[in-house]
């Protein structure tokens, strides 16, 4: 995995969610990320279809 730079304020959100055990380590709270962006995406292409039609 890629290393992921975040601004001051993700970082700190990001630290307080695995500080307070909401995800164990920063890569799961990294790929729960990434998989709800995969799900809005694939969300956002379904509306895109039913718009187009």
């Amino acid at each position: 995995m890629q290393t992921v730079t975040l601004c001051p304020k993700l970082k700190r959100f990001a630290a307080e969610a695995v500080a307070s055990r909401r995800y164990r380590h920063m890569s799961q709270l990294g790929a729960t990320a990434v998989a709800r962006l995969q799900r809005a995406e694939a969300d956002r292409m379904i509306f895109a279809k039913v718009d187009a039609t």
